[in-house]
């Protein structure tokens, strides 16, 4: 029997028999960083048969989301205060920072397909899907995101540091989109997940040009009602907010990341390199290279907090 306390995965985690049990588990070679404009694995697995003896337990403290399919078996979950029963072809939603905990059923051991991700709006957008449906969802939607999950999966047996933003996007698509069919109440006039919708879309598609247009169709409602629900909601045109995303992540990346001032121009979606530096410059006060230049040097200077 393994009992882990203080984990970087949970603050209680208990099995019986060999803590391996996994037919396939990825560990993402990133440091975590909660703050991410991009979606990020943190971790993922496929295992067809758990211990007989298996429970995690998460407190407040837990920086990212968690979704999982029941492939067989069946478990529990407690979560905000309720217990749910768990079995096959279910879709369990965990959001970051909420304490939870699940555990199988020892006389039918679950097996799963599940994904740690962080980054971006996963938070709001996981919690928002649970106001609407719980933590638990069945339904046609099961199969599709068993997919997305494994194909994000066997891209990253392929490449250990490929990091599958888009597909992350498309699985949290999935989900809001189930969400307008499943609850017709919500539909177009739930601006909230509107907002939600365009946000994650924004993020995943940065790399190029964003019509206005095209937000206002996925959101299912006009142009013009559109445009005016974002402004009194962001207070800015959606124009003006896709620029400012491009600039927060440019300032990510340059930090985060080697990538050259041309490549970040690139991936975000600017028609060429003097155009980034421009609107960069004007938004920040300083080029691109000197920005990485003084934050790197305010990282360096930093004092050591002691141990």
């Amino acid at each position: 029997m393994e009992m882990i306390r203080d984990a970087s995965y949970s603050d209680v985690f208990l099995c019986d028999g060999d803590g391996d049990f996994h037919d396939y588990h990825y560990v993402s070679p990133f440091q975590p960083d909660e703050n991410s404009l991009l979606y990020r694995v943190h971790r993922t697995g496929i295992v067809h048969a758990l211990p007989t003896l298996f429970a995690v337990e998460r407190s407040a403290s837990t920086i990212y989301c968690e979704i999982f399919c029941i492939l067989s078996g069946h478990g529990y979950l407690e979560y905000d205060g309720k217990t749910y029963e768990l079995h096959r072809n279910q879709l369990v939603l965990l959001p970051a920072h909420e304490p939870h905990k699940y555990r199988n059923d020892p006389n039918d051991p679950m097996g799963k397909v599940w994904l740690e991700f962080y980054g971006a709006n996963t938070t709001d957008l996981i919690r928002h899907l649970i106001g609407l449906h719980g933590p638990v969802l069945e339904g046609p939607l099961f199969p599709d995101i068993c997919a997305q999950v494994c194909l994000i999966q066997q891209r990253l047996m392929v490449n250990s540091y490929y990091q599958p933003s888009l597909e992350i996007y498309r699985v949290l698509l999935s989900m809001l989109q189930y969400s307008e069919v499943s609850s017709p109440l919500q539909l177009t006039e739930d601006s909230a997940m509107n907002f939600l919708l365009v946000e994650a879309y924004i993020n995943a598609h940065m790399s190029r040009k964003i019509a206005n247009a095209e937000l206002a169709d996925l959101c299912g409602i006009s142009l013009q009602h559109f445009i005016k629900q974002f402004k009194e909601h962001y207070h800015q045109t959606p124009q003006e907010y896709i620029m400012n995303q491009r600039i927060k992540k440019a300032q990510y990346t340059l930090v985060q990341t080697n990538l050259s001032i041309d490549s970040i121009a690139e991936s975000l979606g600017f028609c060429n390199t003097s155009h980034f530096i421009r609107r960069f410059s004007e938004a920040t006060g300083l080029s691109p290279v000197k920005y990485r230049k003084a934050q790197i040097q305010r990282i360096a200077d930093a004092p050591i907090s002691p141990t």
